[in-house]
């Protein structure tokens, strides 16, 4: 177990004896305060139920900490092969020292970032010299043909204004505004496309994509009927032209610390 995974593991059951003891404290005041409602079976029960699945996660949790990894996706890791120390951690405040890294990849993660420019600053903070940098991020093409069959859903459903994410693909940062954060702290920028086209004969697997995106599932109550909707569309261009053709745009630019 490495030296970090130690002092982890320390803290969190230091912390889970001092939470221990506050629960024990809730439950004695809570159960005398109510001792017909809150001190019954079925409530005792409710309470078992809910707190199983945090056991099951905290039980993850530990065993990816002890065995040198510590990530708040279990799942992510375990598809990682004999895995180096992961560390959960806020891309806008790494908790790294300074030039600590040799390498930093942002892979199709600043459109998800709150604070895309703090992110890259914090890349370059914790750089060494002669570090690499390698970001992708989506061109203004990429699944074009998708959003081109959905936005014009949201704006028959008046949905389309009040979301920020409206798009089946996120648009806060393009390839484009990727560059323009990068070249703010690093040097010998270079960017590359990878370019390419999906072609499908079957709406299924496009819809099902189409389904899992942050928009889809803002739509709320609307989600199902747009959803039925894009694959009606989808399906009818594959009856008319055979295929239904996606195309794919990604930028992928490397650089060096400034």
């Amino acid at each position: 177990m490495s030296s970090l995974a130690r002092y982890v593991v320390r803290t969190v059951l230091g912390y889970t004896a001092l939470v221990l003891l506050v629960l024990i404290a809730i439950i004695i005041v809570f159960s005398a305060m109510a001792p017909n409602t809150f001190a019954s079976l079925s409530n005792a029960r409710l309470i078992a139920q809910n707190a199983s699945i945090l056991a099951i996660l905290g039980v993850g949790m530990t065993f990816v900490i002890i065995t040198s990894g510590i990530d708040l996706s279990i799942g992510m890791l375990a598809g990682v092969q004999s895995p180096p120390t992961l560390v959960a951690a806020d891309a806008q405040s790494l908790p790294l020292t300074d030039a600590s890294l040799d390498v930093v990849m942002m892979m199709h993660m600043l459109y998800h970032v709150p604070d895309p420019a703090r992110a890259v600053a914090e890349a370059s903070r914790v750089f060494r010299r002669d570090g690499k940098l390698l970001v992708a991020t989506n061109g203004r093409r990429h699944l074009a043909e998708m959003n081109d069959l959905w936005l014009p859903l949201l704006d028959r459903t008046g949905l389309r204004a009040p979301l920020e994410d409206s798009g089946l693909v996120n648009q806060r940062v393009y390839a484009g505004d990727a560059r323009r954060l990068v070249r703010l702290h690093f040097q010998e920028l270079s960017m590359k496309w990878l370019r390419s086209s999906v072609i499908v004969t079957d709406a299924a697997p496009v819809v099902r994509h189409a389904a899992s995106t942050t928009a889809a599932h803002a739509v709320g109550e609307h989600r199902e009927e747009l959803i039925g909707e894009l694959s009606d569309a989808i399906t009818s261009q594959i009856r008319r032209d055979g295929q239904f053709t996606i195309m794919t745009e990604v930028a992928f630019l490397t650089a060096t610390n400034a």
